[in-house]
């Protein structure tokens, strides 16, 4: 088994105090409702990206995945441009496509011209997928998205289609250029497992998208709390190990944060893997437990023994630990942000050195939209976004939307979107207040590499 032993600064996170009540922000727009059954498409709401355009800030995107209900592309005003169906099974009785990751990389060089591209994980098949962004979507009449993928694009984790259909497939996704050569990769973890992927991605001679696979690194799913004392968190199904899905790589360092759910966020050097750390645990971290079978659920139950809690969890995150993004200030400086979906926050630690807490909020109701619970992906972007984002955009999925809808037979619906809050509001929220710069770090400065 693959064992790790906590690391002296996550102890060190402990004497920060967390305050009761999180600073409260919120939306001023969100995207449609999606409903995960027969008559929404399947479509849960899971993870976003954003996409600045190129001349025009009020004409950039925001692209996110719906599972099996495939892709999104919204408007700054979180009016939906363009949907995209995931991929039908490759024969009866095998798995459907379902995107659960997106995340977009700037200026490829494609046939003479750089392009712009959205990289989805396509969980239920195994494969990524490449949608190549059109900025001229709005004059043009032109839809914002192009699929462009290999058809010959191969699996990253299975060796067959039976592999495929028992979904230990890829899960989470980030993606970054080479600081040198500017090529394009994707780092990618695997559903209910430690392993994390490379991908690098090329152009074949027809001019559409694939990659290569590489392994990256294997997390542990073991902890050494002390002498003698080993934990591993809690499974609901036998045979699974503490995976990752939020994941975001830091460009300007190639560093790559990871989110072991109910285990911490990590960060993992690109040019030297095995040198994860971590930068801080959930709560959870190290408590004992339970575990019994649920006949009516088909699962086990994991029940946490708090009254036995040695002391090792951090204060900040709430299991499981979500989405990542970063916002960009000069220099090494900026905020890696945090999805604490347990308990409906979001932390914020410093971008620099050990990555020490910051602050944190929460997005509550307000006149026009409802508040978050329970997100999963979210994407940050420090530049302007037009006349309703022009200090910056936090996008965020939000698991329990409101107003509650019902089915024929007076069920609750399933019912996802996102969130579109202004990174102002975020900044103001905090004391001292967070950096507000849209200058110094651009998605297409050639310099934005440093030398």
């Amino acid at each position: 088994m693959k064992f790790a032993k906590l690391l002296p600064f996550t102890l060190a996170a402990l004497s920060v105090q967390v305050l009761a009540a999180p600073p409260e922000v919120v939306a001023r727009f969100e995207s449609e409702a999606f409903y995960d059954d027969d008559a929404g498409n399947n479509s849960d709401a899971d993870d976003p990206a954003i996409w600045a355009h190129p001349e025009d800030p009020a004409k950039s995107l925001v692209i996110a995945t719906l599972k099996e209900g495939g892709l999104v592309v919204l408007n700054m005003q979180g009016q939906t441009l363009q949907r995209i169906d995931a991929p039908m099974p490759p024969s009866a009785g095998d798995v459907p496509g379902r995107f659960n990751n997106v995340d977009v990389v700037y200026g490829l060089k494609a046939r003479r011209h750089e392009n712009d591209f959205a990289v989805v994980i396509d969980r239920g098949s195994d494969k990524l997928r490449f949608y190549r962004i059109n900025p001229d979507y709005h004059s043009a009449d032109i839809d914002p998205l192009t699929d462009v993928t290999s058809p010959d694009a191969p699996w990253i984790f299975s060796d067959d289609q039976d592999e495929v259909n028992e979904q230990r497939t890829g899960y989470g996704l980030a993606v970054s250029k080479r600081k040198k050569h500017k090529d394009g990769y994707a780092v990618i973890s695997q559903r209910e497992d430690t392993d994390l992927a490379v991908a690098e991605f090329k152009m074949t001679k027809d001019g559409l998208m694939t990659y290569d696979v590489d392994d990256l690194t294997d997390l542990p799913d073991e902890f050494e709390l002390s002498d003698d004392v080993e934990w591993t968190p809690c499974q609901d199904e036998d045979g699974q190990d503490p995976q990752v899905e939020g994941m975001v790589i830091d460009e300007r360092n190639q560093v790559l944060y990871a989110a072991q759910e109910q285990v911490g966020v990590w960060r993992i050097p690109m040019d030297d893997p095995d040198a994860a750390e971590l930068v801080d645990v959930v709560a959870s971290f190290g408590v004992p437990y339970t575990r019994e079978w649920d006949e009516q659920e088909e699962e086990y139950v994991c029940t946490l023994l708090w009254d036995q809690d040695p002391g090792h969890g951090g204060q900040h995150l709430k299991a499981d630990v979500e989405g990542l993004t970063i916002y960009y200030g000069p220099g090494k400086s900026g905020y890696l942000l945090a999805s604490s979906q347990g308990d409906d926050r979001y932390v914020v630690y410093d971008r620099q050195g050990s990555n020490p807490y910051m602050g944190e909020f929460a997005i509550v109701d307000g006149p026009y939209t409802d508040g978050t619970q329970e997100t999963d992906g979210g994407a940050v972007i420090n530049v302007n976004m037009g006349p309703d984002f022009p200090y910056g955009l936090l996008v965020v999925q939000d698991g329990d939307n409101t107003p509650d809808e019902l089915d024929e037979e007076g069920g609750k619906r399933d019912n996802t979107n996102f969130k579109f809050v202004p990174w102002q509001d975020i900044a103001n929220s905090q004391f001292p207040p967070l950096m507000i710069d849209t200058e110094s770090w651009r998605p297409r400065r050639k310099h934005r590499f440093p030398h």
